[in-house]
């Protein structure tokens, strides 16, 4: 059974990587969750942060994601993230700009 995965706004804001992410769940190798409140901060970066493309483009690309990687569940109030999904959680996929700096134990 493939991986439970949760992307995150991270992870799916850069195309080349949310296409890649998406063609790996359409395979079946992971199982791709998300949320729309994931999606929300997703698309409103990238509406923020990119003037020169259309809305439009990122209410399509969204509602492409939607349509073949149907992975998307809304949270239940009062949820864990991992509850809220409905799922036993394999791994969280994040994408950070700031390198992890490994620190030793007090």
């Amino acid at each position: 059974m493939p991986f439970v995965v949760i992307h995150n706004a991270n992870a799916l804001y850069p195309s080349t990587l949310r296409d890649l992410l998406n063609k790996v769940a359409q395979a079946g190798l992971i199982q791709a969750r998300w949320t729309h409140q994931i999606l929300d901060e997703t698309f409103h970066n990238l509406e923020k942060n990119r003037p020169d493309l259309s809305p439009d483009t990122f209410r399509h690309t969204r509602e492409l994601i939607i349509v073949h990687v149907s992975s998307v569940l809304s949270p239940r109030p009062g949820c864990s993230l991992g509850c809220s999904l409905g799922c036993s959680l394999g791994c969280s996929l994040t994408l950070n700009e700031q390198p992890l700096i490994a620190t030793e134990a007090p």
